[in-house]
């Protein structure tokens, strides 16, 4: 069990690490969470809160079926058809799809 981070960045590198672990694509891919990030972290919201509150929408919103998150084809077919419609994080998705441990 990862102990709680004590700043913003180890608790951002955490959810990283769990949106890696879970989907093809990282958290630089969601740029436009960065306020609420720091604000989450403030309040003393959990990664793993996070994760299922906030992440889960954004993922639901580009049409990851969540469900489905930990089976590599879902991955696979939900990253193609995000490329496909131009999504903007998905252009350099190399060290994404690396990334998941």
């Amino acid at each position: 069990m990862k102990t709680a981070p004590k700043s913003v960045t180890q608790w951002r590198r955490q959810l990283d690490q769990l949106v890696r672990r879970k989907t093809p694509l990282a958290l630089k891919d969601f740029p436009q969470l960065d306020d609420d990030i720091h604000e989450a972290f403030a309040e003393g919201v959990t990664v793993a809160e996070y994760f299922d509150d906030t992440i889960r929408r954004e993922l639901e919103s580009l049409g990851f079926p969540y469900e489905d998150l930990d089976d590599a084809e879902v991955q696979e077919k939900v990253l193609a058809e995000l490329e496909a419609q131009g999504y903007p994080g998905c252009a350099s998705q190399g060290d994404a799809r690396g990334g998941r441990s």
